[in-house]
């Protein structure tokens, strides 16, 4: 069952749209958008996506890693600037509530703008294995203002972006739990 909404970092995010089930070529996705108070998918500043996909066979299950392979190749493809990509699965990690059998992985990338009227977009994914073969997928995207590389450095060493990240290693997944 989807809830209405949930909290991440301190944001009540409520279903902005939820997508048409897809299938795909070894699976189903079924995603949402959720926005903050007064946003709209079409006008945001803040997003969080979510996604679960789900094996067609169970003979054939999902692997979270593949995925997160397959999202950096496709994001650079699209030009997008690859800040980190992590397997959480340190010691500290349990501290963290994180399952070091099964640890997510975390992505973190930035679209830059070319254009200053329009904002880059920093995206922070967590991939996780959910069971029975099935892999959850955790977005958040945030749209900036950075118009240099100093900018971008400044972001990048701001306690707000580690506090971002964290909070998204730490978060569990807004259904199905």
């Amino acid at each position: 069952m989807t809830p209405s909404s949930f909290q991440f970092w301190g944001n009540a995010y409520s279903v902005g749209y939820v997508m048409p089930v897809q299938p795909g070529a070894d699976h189903i996705s079924e995603s949402y958008e959720w926005v903050t108070g007064g946003e709209s998918v079409e006008n945001w500043s803040t997003l969080v996506t979510s996604h679960r996909l789900s094996p067609l066979t169970p003979d054939s299950p999902l692997s979270a890693e593949a995925y997160a392979q397959n999202v950096v190749n496709l994001n650079q493809q699209q030009g997008a600037i690859i800040i980190e990509t992590s397997i959480i699965n340190a010691p500290d990690a349990v501290e963290m509530g994180i399952d070091i059998e099964n640890p997510p992985f975390l992505l973190i990338y930035l679209f830059p703008s070319q254009d200053a009227e329009v904002p880059s977009e920093i995206n922070f994914q967590k991939i996780e294995n959910a069971g029975d073969g099935k892999v959850n997928i955790l977005i958040y995207a945030e749209r900036l203002a950075i118009g240099s590389q100093e900018e971008f450095d400044a972001v990048l060493a701001s306690p707000e972006f580690l506090d971002r990240r964290n909070s998204l290693i730490m978060s569990r997944f807004p259904y199905y739990t």
